[in-house]
């Protein structure tokens, strides 16, 4: 679900996978005298960048319209272990005038991993008999394109639901 997003960071590491193969490096842009090259990296070498998005808030609690998918709204990039160590490793070794990083994915499919870990605590913390109408299994299983129905931030610090059985999942960075 998230290969593009974090697997170079599982690879680093050295994360279990229940693929056969995975690919054990990391892709950066270097420019060096004028000229742009391709090179791999290795993740547990150089370390790599781990992003998390930014959507806006489900449309279910902030009652904004709604059509389909969800809406990024920003990333935060953290690096492992972290970016200086990131930024002097491809220096030291490639002496680069400028380096980059490219990578696409899919922001639904990292909603939908927020959603199965949500849909996961609530069965933990109350038991499946206690969801009657299980609205966001569908978005979660890919059958349907609403999980922004259901899943968001808020970034805007407002509390968009009153209700007990919401969850508010934070992600915490602590140095």
């Amino acid at each position: 679900m998230l290969r593009n997003l974090w697997d170079p960071a599982r690879a680093a590491l050295g994360m279990p996978t229940r693929r056969k193969s995975r690919s054990r490096t990391f892709p950066i842009i270097l420019e060096r005298q004028g000229v742009v090259e391709n090179v791999n990296i290795d993740p547990a070498e150089f370390g790599v960048p781990l992003t998390f998005t930014h959507f806006e808030a489900p449309a279910h609690l902030s009652g904004r319209a709604y059509n389909s998918g969800i809406v990024l709204s920003g990333e935060t990039t953290h690096f492992l272990p972290d970016k200086k160590h990131f930024e002097n490793a491809i220096y030291a070794k490639f002496k680069p005038e400028k380096a980059t990083y490219s990578f696409s994915y899919k922001p639904t499919n990292f909603a939908r991993f927020l959603a199965k870990i949500a849909y996961g605590f609530v069965i933990a913390q109350d038991g499946l008999g206690t969801i009657k109408t299980p609205y966001v299994l569908d978005a979660i299983l890919g059958r349907k394109d609403d999980i922004g129905r259901r899943v968001g931030c808020h970034a805007d610090g407002k509390i968009h639901s009153s209700v007990k059985d919401d969850f508010d999942i934070k992600l915490s960075y602590y140095r």
